[in-house]
């Protein structure tokens, strides 16, 4: 009997519910942010960073729906792969406070010898790069999210891996799960992305970049009025098993990892990269969904959309869709987010409507509907993409 890659079980926490339901009813009744936004309602635990908190919402939801217990956690054939594009970024930014019982709070210590620094950071009288660690004995950096969920899980010694490439990391982690499984490296993975970039440091960077909705703006993903995105933290998770499927079950079918070198920031104008992606992991038969990166950016979409529609046409037209008009832009999260999605899509044959598109860019070959659309799914597509030209595109099918 042929095996498969298995979705046995999701979690999302994001500014739409603390929940994989939750969020997908707050999609369904077509809410949105309208300014840059936290999750809310996720309990606070031990964690040390608020990244981390948001990380194992998501896993503990996704292992309780997959049902996976003590023996499959500790096994050293089940894996975990996470990704995020800046880890606990609040707390490299903002230093711990100094207490009467602790005073070298507001002080990090470096690991490497100041001479080999090169990009030095202030803070407090005190110049420092490196990898570093707060006073208060946690290690801080991107590894540090899998570190906390191997011993919040009890994780066996299966391979752990901490995956980081712009805002295509979600999907990057999952395809990079997907390898180890087909390798045979492991029997099922927990793949978590997870974001919180919220400082003003990097809001105001998106700023500076242009790539912000205008003062007052929603989020308009494919639409002629878009002006830009807005920020927001999230996290997703997914329990992979490699398996024989059985009907019903959603399975991950084909991907496709790429890049281009055009610009630090910008998609390739001719979309090249994005158009290989998608044709690899079409395949040769038709979808039904295409879940777009579409970020709502006046440069991006376009670019974008016509990828998209090179691969559509001589098939029955897809839909396309963005959860970005509703959620926002969770960087590092959003690719995993779309396939979480996806899975709903697949499950209950429905797709939201796109929030906030109300006058959707022209596109050959495909659907953009402002109103919640009911369809069977059977193949579907995820993109994403990221600065400096990481790019990724996973297909599901229903078996």
């Amino acid at each position: 009997m042929n095996t498969n890659l298995v979705i046995r079980g999701t979690g999302l926490v994001t500014a739409m519910g603390n929940s994989a339901r939750a969020t997908w009813d707050s999609l369904l009744a077509g809410k949105t942010i309208s300014r840059h936004s936290r999750v809310h309602g996720v309990p606070a635990d031990d964690a040390p960073d608020r990244v981390t908190t948001l990380a194992c919402a998501a896993a503990h939801e996704a292992i309780a729906d997959a049902g996976w217990g003590r023996s499959e956690l500790e096994s050293d054939q089940t894996a975990l792969v996470v990704g995020t594009s800046k880890g606990p970024a609040d707390q490299w930014l903002t230093a711990p406070p100094v207490t009467s019982d602790n005073p070298a709070a507001g002080r990090i210590h470096l690991q490497l010898p100041v001479a080999s620094c090169q990009l030095p950071v202030k803070c407090e009288s005190s110049v420092f790069t490196g990898n570093w660690q707060l006073a208060t004995g946690h290690f801080m950096g991107l590894h540090s999210i899998a570190q906390t969920l191997a011993m919040r899980f009890r994780f066996g010694h299966g391979p752990r891996l901490t995956v980081s490439s712009a805002c295509a990391t979600g999907l990057h982690a999952m395809i990079r799960a997907a390898m180890l499984l087909r390798k045979g490296q492991a029997d099922r993975v927990l793949i978590v992305a997870a974001e919180s970039s919220l400082h003003p440091l990097f809001l105001q960077c998106y700023q500076r970049l242009g790539v912000v909705a205008s003062p007052g703006e929603l989020i308009r993903p494919m639409d002629q009025a878009r002006s830009g995105f807005l920020v927001s933290e999230a996290a997703a998770a997914v329990c992979l098993e490699r398996r024989p499927a059985i009907p019903g079950d959603v399975i991950v079918e084909r991907f496709s990892l790429g890049s281009d070198a055009t610009h630090l920031t910008a998609m390739d104008p001719a979309g090249k990269t994005l158009q290989r992606c998608l044709a690899q992991a079409r395949g040769s038969e038709p979808v039904q969904l295409i879940h777009a990166h579409a970020t709502g950016t006046r440069l991006n979409d376009p670019i974008e959309l016509a990828a998209i529609g090179s691969i559509c046409a001589g098939m029955s037209p897809p839909n396309l869709f963005s959860h970005k008009g509703a959620i926002g832009h969770t960087l590092g999260a959003a690719g995993l987010i779309s396939l979480v999605l996806n899975v709903f899509m697949h499950r209950l044959g429905t797709i939201p409507p796109n929030t906030n598109t109300t006058r959707p860019l022209e596109i050959s070959h495909a659907r953009i509907a402002s109103n919640c659309v009911e369809r069977r799914i059977h193949r579907s597509l995820s993109i994403a993409a990221g600065f400096g030209g990481a790019t990724a595109v996973v297909g599901l099918q229903t078996a």
